[in-house]
């Protein structure tokens, strides 16, 4: 008799494991309202309350530009969330909410998701996915990562108890900031030249260029996804920033972050004291063993010269020099001298227009090109 009365308490555990199990979809609990105000690499969004952490929608990570990307993989049931886009700040409209009121319910879901290469804990809270800031960016010990202040997700976070604000933080790309030469939208100058070897920057001044240019030569970062390595600005040996790869669908990316605070100044010391004077830069190009001078435009603030090299053996271009009276200048065109037509002409009040081709046209025709050059719209420094 004792026997079957195990067998049988055996059985009820059975029968009662199979009948609690959750099914996706099944109701798991509740997301709540919270007077604890979120921000994302410093722009607000809204939060929500998930066993007294503070939870985000990981989809808003993306839709609202606080540096992330997301793709979802219906096939394999899985949300990828990268760090990478650029931060777009802006009025959102985010107000601090109330405690304790139910925002909604948490679903079981079996969708896993990915952020920054590794698994974190979601939350299916009708249609959207919940991930909590507290779960991205407490260290574990596990990463390398933590030597540079952040987890294997490559997040941080920072609560201010006085303010009741929690503040997400990752190395998002800001490699464009420098490809432009400006940082914390103050520009340094555009006549800059970088080169990324690795996790070693090198930059240099050119005053023949009006747009920086980027050459990246990264094999050993590309090598290792998501591991941040240390940005190291060659002239001085310091840290300027951060630079890591991820792998981006099926594509191997390099992101670069750049302390602004520590890179101004450093590039900034690059750009020469003195700028050229109008007339050492007429004397330049107008020098008869350099440059031919094909054509000439005067405006009230610049003088444009339209030049054929003559010192280069191979590939010369046609330059259209912007010569400005109060010192300074700028390329604002090159041209190809094997075009049947170069030309430039005064459009407007400091404005010249380039006309260069022919080239194809639709429907089988030829036509010129005209490119308008505002003259004021170009870096001199």
């Amino acid at each position: 008799m004792k026997k079957i009365y195990s067998a049988l308490i055996f059985t009820g555990i059975m029968f009662s494991c199979a009948t609690s199990y959750a099914a996706t979809g099944d109701i798991a609990g509740n997301i709540y309202t919270t007077d604890i105000l979120a921000t994302v690499n410093g722009e607000p969004i809204e939060s929500y309350n998930i066993g007294g952490k503070t939870a985000v929608i990981a989809e808003d990570l993306a839709d609202k530009y606080y540096g992330f990307s997301y793709t979802y993989d219906d096939s394999a049931r899985t949300l990828i969330v990268r760090t990478g886009s650029e931060v777009a700040p802006r009025d959102r409209g985010i107000e601090r909410g109330e405690v304790g009121g139910i925002a909604g319910n948490i679903y079981e879901t079996d969708i896993k998701v990915i952020f920054n290469g590794s698994e974190v804990p979601g939350y299916n809270i009708g249609g959207r996915t919940a991930v909590v800031i507290e779960d991205l960016g407490t260290p574990d010990g596990s990463s390398p990562n933590e030597d540079y202040g952040y987890t294997k997700y490559l997040c941080s976070f920072t609560w201010d108890a006085n303010t009741r604000t929690v503040d997400l933080r990752t190395p998002y790309n800001n490699r464009s900031l420098l490809r432009y030469s400006i940082c914390q939208f103050t520009r340094v100058s555009q006549k800059l030249k970088y080169t990324v070897n690795n996790n070693i920057l090198n930059a240099e001044y050119d005053p023949n260029i009006n747009f920086p240019s980027i050459e990246m030569y990264v094999d050993e970062i590309e090598a290792e996804q998501y591991i941040l390595k240390p940005l190291i600005f060659e002239p001085d040996g310091e840290e300027v920033g951060l630079i890591y790869s991820i792998l981006n669908d099926g594509y191997i990316t390099t992101n670069t972050w750049f302390d602004s605070e520590k890179l101004n100044p450093r590039l900034a010391a690059l750009i020469p004291s003195e700028k050229p004077s109008y007339d050492q830069v007429i004397e330049q190009f107008t020098d008869d063993e350099k440059y031919s001078v094909l054509d000439r435009i005067e405006t009230d603030n610049y003088t444009c010269l339209m030049v054929l090299e003559k010192d280069k053996t191979d590939d010369a271009k046609i330059l259209v020099v912007s010569a400005r009276r109060s010192g300074g200048y700028c390329i604002v065109f090159t041209g190809d001298p094997e075009d049947e037509r170069n030309e430039i002409e005064l459009t407007g009040p400091d404005t010249i227009t380039y006309i260069s081709g022919p080239t194809a046209a639709p429907h089988g025709t030829f036509a010129y090109i005209r490119t308008e050059l505002p003259l004021n719209m170009f870096s001199y420094d």
